[in-house]
């Protein structure tokens, strides 16, 4: 089991379809606490889904050290 697959089978009670996880919490506020209930396990986080709330997530963890990595699409 990779870490992507534990993070799955964490985040399964909390949000029943990760890979849907923006569009079910659109308009919703999210704090730091929010994402504390679904990262709680973790320090660090990676592609999906976290990359779609790269937004909310540095509002959320204003000190969290973010690095950004360009890659070319077809690689």
């Amino acid at each position: 089991m990779d870490c992507n697959d534990e993070f799955y089978d964490e985040i399964q009670p909390v949000i029943p379809r990760p890979n849907q996880m923006k569009v079910l919490v659109l308009g919703l506020p999210r704090t730091g606490e929010d994402f504390d209930r679904i990262l709680w396990n973790y320090d660090a986080v990676t592609d999906d889904p976290c990359c779609l709330f790269i937004e909310e997530l540095i509002d959320a963890y204003p000190e969290a050290k973010v690095i950004l990595t360009l890659g070319k699409p077809a690689s």
